[in-house]
């Protein structure tokens, strides 16, 4: 007999408690509750104090009153208030929870001869889904008596069977008639009958709910809780860890009623490529410990897009910057990204040592005293760091003019600088123990706003820089003192705003400050004022004084770097010089004894 069909969830109120139609704390009755009292009617709605009652009293020897839909009666509820629709399904195989009203078509008699649960409901009407369920039972039914060799399940029997006593008696068959031929035919039927009835998406969502339940808790299996967990990705996680549950346990007791272990099953192929992903990112793991940074982009780049950049960079102990620009070079490039071209130094490896050797001369650098002055070039080398006596431009003239055959441009000579080679500016690396002559020649050039180095000025002032006569001032051919003067007053820059010959006689009349070392009783910087026109004549004079010191200066460098380059096995070269005074302090000295501290004066000798 069909269930009632309510407008509304109502309780059906099996026991007659209620006055009222009740519409709160209801609940679906499933199979289970009809086993353990089978007055109740699967699909109907019960109520919490309904429910209690049917939990605590013996509904076997219950008589439900006659109003009440169940075995002992076909009437329709008292409590409901309302009848059953004319044009509505009967629902012969309790599938729905709801009445359904459209896809009707009226039970026949040729509807009640194929199916003998239709003996009690024609002229009433039926929908698409229970003739669609008719239909598949009726297909299973010829399948299983096409055999006659199987033994004829009874519908229901197999639908009361749990999973659990299945496999029992499977083990049982197995290890009774190990070579009957139609047990694993049987063993499916049954499945599929058992799985069409409860896993039917027609049923309703809690009769599908209750019924997984319970072949769960008879395959020994836990229930699938998804108390608390709200996401898709959460619950498709526990409901994966239950069928893995599951099959695993399933795996087992087949096996056991095979009479094997489970070791002694063949590996499946997932497994296999599984365990040979694994090795693999292990063995990548192992190679980035010695692997280049660009070997390293080319490894990560195996690395599956699936795991998240945190997994990825614990896994392989690198950084998350790293896992993120590998994949977006993999995303431009694929995997294993080939290197881009660049372009090769055309540089030779002689011509780097050769430059790195003109920085570090004596003649273009000199090393700075201090301990602390030093610079790291690799883990536990260091390199004293050396003062440039000059500015980039002006090595790269010297080099050219020392080695003119060579291509080298000036931005490539200043890229191959050694990392201790300095420029003054920084802390303790400012000029000290400068030559008295030059400087102040310098210092004069400065104040006539001569831009040109002084050693084009020599140039201008003799006849060859070569000849020894021209240097030590022993030519008579050289230019003479006044022609010096003209030369520097041709090379100072004169404002454009003087064009009349007055005007320049004025500027050159004109007073001038200009700075001096002096050396007296002591050495001090002085300050000095005159005309332009004298400084010229100055300037001249300090010139011939320079071109012969300089020539000496040049000339005893060349000496002693070359007696140090061809030096003999049986000769030594000994280079002396003055450092500076140390003050000796005293322990409880008295306070007159800063006037006069004793000093030591500290003498560093090189030894080739």
């Amino acid at each position: 007999m069909a269930p009632p069909v309510f407008a509304k969830k109502v309780c059906c109120d099996p026991y007659q408690k209620h006055r009222k139609p009740v519409t709160l704390n209801l609940r679906v009755i499933v199979a289970f509750d009809k086993e353990k009292n089978p007055g109740l009617i699967v699909g109907s709605y019960i109520c919490d104090n309904c429910r209690k009652i049917s939990e605590g009293l013996d509904c076997s020897s219950i008589e439900l009153p006659k109003k009440h839909h169940g075995p002992s009666g076909s009437g329709q509820s008292s409590n409901s208030g309302q009848s059953q629709p004319k044009d509505v399904c009967c629902n012969p195989f309790k599938l729905h929870s709801n009445a359904i009203y459209k896809g009707l078509r009226r039970i026949n008699d040729s509807d009640r001869i194929r199916c003998e649960k239709l003996n009690w409901n024609v002229g009433q009407f039926w929908c698409d889904t229970c003739r669609k369920h008719d239909s598949s039972s009726a297909q299973s039914k010829t399948s299983v008596g096409s055999d006659d060799n199987i033994e004829e399940f009874d519908e229901t029997s197999i639908k009361d069977l749990g999973l659990a006593d299945l496999f029992a008696e499977i083990s049982g068959e197995l290890a009774a008639e190990k070579s009957e031929p139609n047990s694993q035919e049987i063993v499916a039927v049954a499945g599929t009958s058992q799985s069409s009835d409860s896993c039917s998406p027609t049923l309703s969502p809690v009769v599908r709910t209750e019924s997984s339940k319970r072949k769960l808790t008879s395959l020994g299996v836990g229930p699938l809780v998804l108390t608390g967990v709200k996401s898709q990705a959460g619950i498709a996680a526990v409901t994966k860890r239950k069928i893995d549950e599951a099959m695993d346990l399933v795996q087992k007791k087949v096996c056991v009623a095979a009479g094997i272990t489970v070791e002694d099953l063949p590996q499946p192929p997932e497994a296999r490529k599984a365990q040979d992903h694994d090795l693999l990112m292990n063995d990548i793991k192992e190679k980035l410990l010695s692997a280049t940074r660009f070997e390293k982009y080319q490894l990560l780049s195996l690395v599956p897009l699936s795991w998240s950049v945190n997994a990825a960079a614990q896994f392989f102990g690198v950084g998350r910057t790293l896992i993120k620009n590998t994949r977006e070079l993999r995303i431009q490039k694929g995997i294993l990204p080939g290197r881009d071209f660049t372009r090769k130094s055309s540089v030779l490896d002689s011509t780097r040592l050769l430059i790195k050797d003109f920085y570090c001369s004596d003649e273009n650098s000199k090393a700075l005293p201090g301990v602390r002055d030093c610079v790291s070039v690799s883990k536990g080398v260091y390199e004293q760091k050396r003062l440039l006596l000059c500015d980039v431009a002006e090595l790269y003239e010297s080099f050219k003019k020392a080695y003119p055959d060579l291509k080298v441009g000036l931005s490539t000579f200043y890229a191959l600088r050694p990392k201790w080679c300095v420029f003054a500016g920084g802390a303790g690396t400012h000029e000290q123990c400068i030559c008295q002559t030059h400087q102040n020649f310098k210092l004069i050039l400065y104040a006539l706003n001569i831009k040109i180095h002084y050693s084009e000025l020599i140039k201008l002032c003799v006849c060859n820089i070569e000849d020894r006569c021209c240097m030590l001032k022993l030519c008579e051919n050289c230019p003479s003192l006044e022609q010096v003067q003209e030369t520097i007053r041709r090379q100072i820059q004169v404002p454009e705003q003087l064009q009349f010959e007055h005007e320049e006689f004025e500027f050159l009349e004109g007073t001038i400050k200009f700075r001096q070392w002096k050396s007296t009783d002591k050495t001090e910087m002085l300050v000095q004022i005159c005309k332009r026109s004298e400084l010229i004549e100055l300037a001249a004079k300090k010139l011939n004084d320079l071109i012969p010191h300089s020539f000496i200066a040049y000339s005893q460098a060349c000496y002693v770097k070359k007696m140090r380059e061809d030096l003999p096995q049986d000769k030594v070269v000994v280079n002396m010089d003055f450092s500076m005074n140390y003050s000796c302090l005293v322990q409880g000295a008295v306070q007159s004894y800063h006037w006069s501290p004793k000093q030591v004066t500290v003498h560093p000798t090189v030894i080739y």
